[in-house]
């Protein structure tokens, strides 16, 4: 295993036992200086050495991503001006995507995919720190601000389903959108549950067959939390958009107002 990968797992531990009110104690500290001895950290992009391993990746490695500047249409991926979908689709398409998408970046982008495919897969918990500082830049360079902003929307992340979850020891999405949340301020509730495990979507080949594959994953264990209130839901990455559009729906038949999703990035 590279070193890079062995110093972010073991220092996620650590903080994660230490539960990050101890950040600054004597113990932790002794324990990274422990940790830069024994595997001295790496960026887990370009694998340069770091001056401290808090940061997972190097700046120039962070500043060569390209960050997308607007939000999208996520039926066309069209850019939406001043906050409103002026593209026209059916009736029936838009009502299957309740939703506006903002993305951070764009899944091609190489360091991007590598970042949460390591995040994901390789337990590199670290990088959901530069996966959440992306979201919150993009986010906060909108202009104009979407107007969901100013209402003090719900930050609501795309559940895992409990085995799923077991089975990765955590879910990237929720620590993104609590990461979030705190940075604009905004209130944090895991409204969703998934109730059905049915990961991954690859194996789906058309888009009506993924659309399918996730009707009726989700439920809202306490729909009076979601009535007549504007949700902004955060995931990792969007694909087809068939997990934010099953998400964004159910949340409509409880009753939620306006929805923003919005995602690291768009593939």
């Amino acid at each position: 295993m590279r070193s890079k990968t062995l110093y972010h797992i073991l220092y996620y531990r650590i903080m994660k036992n230490g539960k990050l009110n101890h950040l600054f104690s004597l113990s932790t500290r002794m324990s990274r200086i422990a940790l830069d001895i024994l595997f001295p950290p790496l960026c887990a992009q370009c694998e340069v050495y770091l001056d401290s391993g808090v940061e997972p990746i190097c700046k120039p490695c962070y500043q060569a991503i390209i960050k997308n500047s607007a939000l999208i249409c996520p039926i066309c991926t069209a850019r939406i001006a001043n906050n409103k979908r002026t593209c026209n689709h059916s009736e029936k398409l838009s009502a299957q995507f309740p939703y506006l998408l903002g993305a951070a970046a764009q899944y091609s982008d190489p360091i991007v995919r590598s970042c949460i495919h390591q995040c994901k897969y390789e337990k590199v918990h670290a990088l959901t720190k530069t996966l959440s500082l992306l979201l919150i830049t993009y986010a906060q360079g909108l202009d104009p601000q979407p107007r969901i902003f100013t209402t003090n929307p719900i930050i609501v992340p795309i559940p895992l389903h409990t085995s799923k979850e077991h089975t990765r020891g955590f879910n990237q999405s929720a620590y993104i959108a609590q990461a979030f949340a705190h940075a604009m301020h905004f209130p944090y509730d895991e409204l969703l549950v998934k109730c059905i495990n049915n990961d991954p979507q690859a194996k789906e080949k058309t888009h009506a067959e993924r659309f399918a594959r996730m009707h009726g994953a989700f439920a809202i264990p306490r729909p009076d939390a979601v009535r007549n209130k504007n949700i902004i839901l955060i995931d990792d990455v969007s694909t087809s958009g068939a997990t934010l559009s099953e998400a964004a729906r159910t949340l409509k038949r409880a009753g939620a107002k306006q929805i923003l999703a919005l995602v690291i990035a768009k593939a």
